[in-house]
């Protein structure tokens, strides 16, 4: 099971790849292999905020934060668009 402590385990070691990251350190040869490695992490990352965004209206935090719907709260939280939000709470 993935919990509290591993999510945030997953942001931190995310974190330091992209403070490692040197684009133009990468031989040029690596280049496409990187950004589909890359890649293909963001949408598995991506998937897993999507599987928990209904845990997230489940919750009613939305609510205790006065916000109308979680689609508006998971907006305001993550900078995205409550289209965005609500496309994540609609799968």
């Amino acid at each position: 099971m993935i919990g509290l402590a591993e999510a945030r385990q997953l942001e931190a070691a995310a974190s330091a790849m992209l403070d490692a990251l040197e684009p133009d350190a990468v031989p040029s040869t690596d280049a496409v292999a990187v950004w589909e490695a890359l890649d293909a992490a963001a949408r598995k990352i991506t998937a897993m905020a999507t599987l928990m965004a209904r845990r997230v209206d489940d919750s009613r935090a939305w609510a205790r934060a006065g916000e109308r719907n979680a689609a508006d709260f998971m907006a305001m939280r993550s900078g995205n668009s409550v289209a965005s939000a609500r496309a994540q709470l609609d799968v």
